[in-house]
């Protein structure tokens, strides 16, 4: 998953996972969300220092639980992050997707005391271009420090779109 979530795997390579692992990820539809949690666990208490490693597991194990009631997905930890590539049938899914994403955060402070952030890339119809949702998703994620955390941030909703162009008539200079 690591080479599709980096951009290193052609259509072949794809085909060829898929048939050596009888692993299969055909869908409609793709995208990504990446879950930043912090590295500290409020309790009745203060907060405490926990380990990465036991954040995640908490933190991975609560997202599948609720993912797995409505989408068909992948997910990893991978680079300090719980990156989830999800597949879906329509393009209305991912606003329930994003829903769930945003949920899973705010259930993570509430079940397990950590604060988490979920940030989601666009959509896309093929596999391969799905290092692009991964890179959208950690863009969105690192908007947690002008946004609130324990939140899903959808990428789209925080940067203009690309594909539009500024122009200014030179009478306005």
């Amino acid at each position: 998953l690591t080479g599709l979530l980096e951009g290193r795997f052609s259509d072949e390579d794809i085909a060829r996972y898929e048939r050596d692992y009888d692993f299969s990820m055909e869908a409609a539809f793709y995208s990504v969300a990446v879950i930043r949690p912090t590295d500290k666990r409020d309790n009745e208490f203060g907060t405490e220092e926990l380990s990465s490693g036991l954040i995640q597991v908490s933190i991975k194990q609560l997202a599948e639980e609720q993912l797995n009631r409505a989408f068909s997905f992948r997910s990893i930890n991978y680079l300090g992050t719980i990156t989830v590539i999800v597949m879906l049938n329509n393009t209305p899914a991912h606003k329930d997707f994003i829903n769930v994403m945003d949920r899973i955060c705010r259930m993570s402070k509430k079940a397990i005391g950590i604060s988490v952030t979920a940030g989601v890339g666009k959509l896309y119809g093929n596999l391969r271009d799905i290092s692009h949702s991964f890179s959208e998703a950690k863009d969105a994620a690192s908007y947690q420090i002008l946004l609130d955390s324990e939140q899903a941030i959808y990428i789209q909703d925080v940067e203009p779109k690309s594909d539009d162009e500024y122009f200014m008539d030179e009478n306005q200079i």
